[in-house]
């Protein structure tokens, strides 16, 4: 008697938990982010690999960007080198990703990867009048 009451909570239960789960299944949140993060991993992985075989280099003489406009899609690298031997370039720019913290030397290179859609403008901090407009497009 008690072995047969036992064997049908048993299966009573294994019943149940497979019905909530086949019904009522909503993956916790902790799967969720951790499967947006595993997306956002890919995805940043996938630019990186593309931006080390495709770059758009932009040139600083101290008075002006060569070139002043260019167009690039996401995950590709951009690059501004500084040729000046006298005028350092501190960029400023409308998205955080592209401003610089100090001033950049002769010869020196800032290089970022653009992840976000848009229309960018930098100038530098000395040379106000030097821009450089960066847009990013979708593939």
């Amino acid at each position: 008697m008690k072995l047969k009451l036992l064997s049908v909570l048993i299966v009573g239960f294994i019943i149940g938990f497979y019905t909530n789960a086949l019904l009522m299944f909503k993956p916790p949140d902790v799967l969720l982010k951790y499967t947006e993060a595993q997306d956002f991993a890919e995805k940043t992985q996938n630019a990186l690999e593309n931006s080390k075989t495709s770059e758009v280099t932009v040139e600083f003489d101290g008075t002006q960007f060569t070139p002043d406009q260019v167009v690039t899609k996401i995950g590709k690298r951009v690059e501004i080198y500084n040729r000046s031997p006298d005028r350092p370039m501190e960029l400023i720019s409308d998205t955080d990703q592209l401003n610089t913290t100090r001033g950049y030397g002769e010869s020196e290179r800032f290089r970022t990867v653009l992840m976000e859609p848009g229309v960018y403008t930098i100038t530098t901090k000395d040379v106000p009048t030097a821009k450089l407009v960066v847009t990013v497009e979708t593939y």
